[in-house]
């Protein structure tokens, strides 16, 4: 299960500081690629450890783990979007 799913399959199971960090990622889950724990803990105003616990409540080893599993989940989501549009038909008048 992707990163993005398990998120938004968990909300209603999270503690209102995790809703707000589930919130925060889902805003915008790229730019999480380039923060650490102290950027995200600093811009959802809650602390490093409940971000680590965070990942953990959600089955990963930790935020790096986390982390890599949210940046292969979007690059998956990416490559999908290009297979649609390489498999839409092709029209007499496209050009």
């Amino acid at each position: 299960m992707g990163v993005i799913i398990k998120l938004n399959a968990m909300k209603n199971q999270l503690t209102s500081i995790e809703k707000k960090i589930a919130e925060y990622i889902l805003a915008d889950p790229e730019r999480i690629k380039n923060l650490n724990t102290y950027e995200i803990a600093n811009n959802c105003d809650t602390s490093q450890a409940s971000i680590v616990r965070f990942s953990k409540k959600l089955g990963f080893k930790g935020f790096p783990d986390f982390k890599l599993s949210l940046s292969q989940d979007i690059g998956n989501r990416k490559a999908e979007s290009h297979v649609n549009i390489m498999h839409e038909e092709i029209k007499p008048t496209d050009t």
